[in-house]
């Protein structure tokens, strides 16, 4: 465990990010369990399935929350013990959310694109 010390500015500047994060995070679990039981409602009613498709995606949205509650609770962890590993892993989580969302805009740019050559 190596140890080493943040200014004030780093450490306040990390605690903003760190609360942001934590809000985004439980935010993000709140509204996919509102809209995972608002979608399993309507397949018990409907049987569609392009509503289990947007389950499914809803279900891989929980990953990039999981991604930033890891960042939170890393960085909350490196401003207590200012222990170098801690900041490690919460910038790789930071990582592993910024490389899902990524990905994920990727794919929903090249899915609009076929949807609008398909138009036509």
């Amino acid at each position: 465990m190596e140890k080493f010390n943040l200014n004030d500015f780093f450490k306040t500047q990390l605690s903003k990010s760190a609360k942001w994060a934590k809000f985004l995070a439980f935010f993000g679990f709140f509204i996919f369990g509102l809209s995972s039981l608002n979608i399993l409602i309507s397949i018990i009613n409907s049987r569609s399935s392009i509503l289990l498709v947007m389950l499914i995606i809803y279900i891989s949205m929980l990953l990039p929350c999981y991604y930033l509650y890891q960042f939170s609770k890393k960085i909350n962890s490196l401003i207590i013990l200012n222990n170098l590993s801690d900041l490690e892993s919460a910038f790789e989580n930071l990582s592993k959310f910024f490389h899902f969302i990524g990905i994920f805009v990727l794919v929903l740019i090249t899915l609009s694109i076929f949807q609008i050559i398909m138009m036509y």
